[in-house]
């Protein structure tokens, strides 16, 4: 009876070990929840400071941005008709001289 007694008591002794290795564990994961709150809350802040910023952004004052974009674009499309136009000329060149 002693000798089963004694099973029991280091089979409770190792289930006590187990949950006191679960406590401490369950105390490292609250401290990382909280840090991963912290921060949660300060990128949260930091997203509304930065759609008010953008709320605030009158279309005036992208209106020259708009305009710079459309005459690069017009330039460019320029550019690259006068090359296919150069292309097509020295080609055509080429073809005729022989």
């Amino acid at each position: 009876m002693q000798d089963q007694l004694n099973k029991i008591e280091s089979k409770v002794d190792k289930v006590v070990d187990s949950i006191n290795e679960i406590n401490i564990t369950l105390a490292k994961q609250h401290v990382t929840l909280q840090e991963h709150m912290k921060r949660s809350e300060a990128n949260e802040k930091a997203v509304e400071i930065l759609a008010t910023e953008l709320k605030e952004i009158k279309n005036e004052d992208i209106a020259p941005i708009a305009g710079h974009v459309i005459k690069v674009e017009l330039i460019t499309k320029i550019v690259v008709w006068l090359i296919g136009l150069a292309a097509t000329a020295a080609l055509g060149h080429h073809y005729f001289i022989r």
